[in-house]
């Protein structure tokens, strides 16, 4: 497999490391001269100086032949303008996004990016499940249908806890996949009965969780 990775700070290094490691072929691209140096000690045969927002570099890299681009420079204009790039004048589907600032994620959705991931948002989500607080977190984004994963948590202040399922009245957009406990991970049947600790995963459309998080916290009738 051939990838193309943009940005070598430490995530795109290590990328690059483990990934020459597995017997792939690399070309990772940085605009910063001393990075770039420093990548061609390290990975003679991969380095690849220029901004991947330009054609030029991004043909240098070897865009028209790659497999996969995971963009994970520091800047989100780069990581933007280089995955819009790659999907639509390339017409490469494998295409991955580092979103540094949680709040440009939606840009990047509204723009095509499918594989958009935001650090924040999964040591959010990390945080959330271990420590069990949180209503509702946003897991991944399915490649087709414009649907996520999400993840609800039944707190102790939570209207969900003690009530069978059939009784509450979900989004007729959610779809309920499975009831994680402690113990267990099965589909819930109408007399599953939600406890504190509880977590429900549900695929909805892209941007619908704020339903499900009036459900979780009492603002929708149940």
């Amino acid at each position: 497999m051939f990838v193309i990775i943009v940005g070598g700070g430490k995530l795109g290094a290590n990328l690059t490391r483990i990934l020459l490691e597995e017997g792939n072929e690399i070309a990772v691209v940085d605009a910063d001269w001393n990075r770039y140096r420093e990548l061609k000690e390290w990975f003679p045969e991969s380095a690849v100086f220029g901004n991947a927002t330009e054609l030029r570099v991004l043909r240098e890299a070897g865009i028209e032949r790659a497999d996969s681009l995971v963009a994970v420079a520091g800047a989100d204009q780069v990581n933007l303008v280089c995955s819009e790039l790659a999907q639509k004048k390339y017409k490469l589907s494998n295409v991955v996004a580092r979103v540094n600032n949680p709040q440009n994620l939606e840009v990047f959705r509204r723009s095509g990016i499918v594989h958009a991931v935001s650090v924040t948002n999964l040591m959010l989500a990390t945080i959330h499940q271990e420590l069990g607080v949180g209503d509702v977190v946003r897991l991944m984004d399915l490649r087709k249908g414009n649907q996520e994963i999400v993840e609800l948590f039944v707190g102790p202040r939570s209207p969900l806890a003690g009530r069978r399922f059939a009784d509450i009245r979900f989004p007729a957009s959610a779809t309920i996949l499975a009831v994680v406990s402690e113990i267990s991970c099965e589909a819930p049947s109408p007399d599953t009965v939600l406890k504190e600790g509880d977590a429900i995963l549900a695929v909805v459309p892209l941007g619908s969780e704020v339903e499900l998080e009036a459900v979780v916290e009492g603002r929708q009738n149940l």
